[in-house]
């Protein structure tokens, strides 16, 4: 029996969380996960342990110091006691965590692209730039190992590029569940533009309720849905007031399994300003909904390569989007359907995690060739 160990914040609400959850359920019966984290929040179903940390993060610098320091001897302690074949970590402060402890054995995952998340962050910036020390990073898409190496100075040999998995048994099933009755009007007749994500600057809502407004009169009576919570919910409610398309904008607020609304929507837009490997594309291409999202740095443009769709467009510029939006709204689609079943394949969760394990150097690196993915392929 293999042992690894995640570390992560917690295990709810992010699509870091949502990945490393998944990536439990898909390494088989020789390998036993166990979750070392800072917080004892649990949102997501997996399958291991958890050893809480029970360090919260802690605002100014001085506290930020001292809290590390705490979390290392915990973090020690939980790694003594579980002899891991294997430490892997999500996120900079884990990364961080997980480099002091295991430097040369470290295993870090970079979810982010570093050049624009950390743009005017010195201290995100520096530990980017540590990562050199990690053992192995694992980059979800090309575009982000192409920064790590030429503007961190990360060694090119020390990267492996593994995309976020597909559950999408999990997806399906979750999809499936009894639909609200409170909804069934806004989703009658399946004429819904459907987003997900935080309301903050980086998903861009915005624009994207400015784009509904100008191809609002093109959209056959169609209503757009915004799932999710945050910061700018009141700004982009008033946003939509002053558009007059408020009786057309629903907010129903964060849900856990968004699914179901996707899976009854006709299309699903990503507006975000920059990403990593956006989890909520794949999410759509499971529950079968067409899409189309901002060319944005990074992922977008890697998933959808070799399509021979256009439905990609600059990040900001709601015009283009509000074209893309009556185009992929009126259009058969057929093509990107078709599209996403051949990426599934290339995504299948028990594919990616056989790719994590040879990352990890626990099973051979030819194993993720053999991954049983039938499931995933089937056409």
């Amino acid at each position: 029996m293999k042992k690894i160990v995640f570390i992560i914040p917690h295990l709810m609400g992010g699509g870091a969380e949502h990945v490393a959850a998944s990536l439990s359920k898909h390494f088989g019966a020789g390998v036993e996960t166990v979750f070392a984290l800072f917080e004892d929040k649990v949102e997501y179903e997996h399958n291991g342990r958890i050893a809480v940390i029970n360090l919260k993060s802690e605002d100014g610098f001085l506290k930020k110091i001292i809290n590390l320091v705490k979390r290392y001897f915990k973090l020690k302690k939980i790694l003594a006691d579980e002899k891991p074949d294997a430490v892997v970590s999500f996120m900079e402060s884990s990364n961080l965590l997980n480099i002091l402890c295991n430097a040369g054995r470290a295993v870090v995952s970079v979810r982010a692209h570093p050049s624009v998340n950390y743009k005017n962050d010195f201290i995100n910036r520096l530990i980017v730039k540590s990562y050199n020390f990690a053992g192995r990073i694992i980059s979800v898409s090309e575009e982000i190992k192409e920064d790590l190496i030429k503007n961190f100075g990360i060694r090119e040999d020390k990267i492996t590029v593994i995309y976020n998995p597909a559950d999408a048994g999990a997806v399906e099933k979750l999809a499936q569940e009894p639909f609200e009755e409170r909804y069934e009007k806004i989703f009658e007749g399946g004429r819904v533009i459907i987003t997900c994500g935080r309301f903050n600057a980086q998903k861009n809502h915005a624009s994207l309720i400015k784009a509904f407004a100008l191809a609002a009169g093109h959209l056959d009576g169609a209503n757009l849905v915004i799932l999710g919570r945050g910061e700018f919910e009141d700004d982009l409610k008033k946003l939509a007031c002053e558009l007059k398309i408020s009786d057309r904008v629903h907010f129903p607020g964060f849900q856990k399994n968004p699914f179901k609304y996707i899976a009854r929507s006709r299309l699903f837009v990503l507006s975000s300003l920059y990403e990593g490997f956006p989890n909520s594309l794949i999410d759509a291409m499971i529950c079968k909904t067409p899409a189309i999202s901002t060319k944005c740095p990074s992922g977008p443009a890697e998933l959808f390569a070799g399509a021979d769709f256009n439905n990609l467009f600059a990040p900001g510029d709601h015009a283009a989007m509000a074209s893309k939006m009556i185009t992929f709204y009126k259009r058969d689609n057929k093509d990107m359907l078709d599209f996403y079943r051949k990426k599934l394949c290339e995504l299948d969760a028990d594919k990616i995690a056989a790719r994590y394990l040879a990352a990890c150097g626990l099973v051979p690196a030819a194993a993720d060739s053999e991954a049983g993915i039938e499931g995933g392929c089937a056409q």
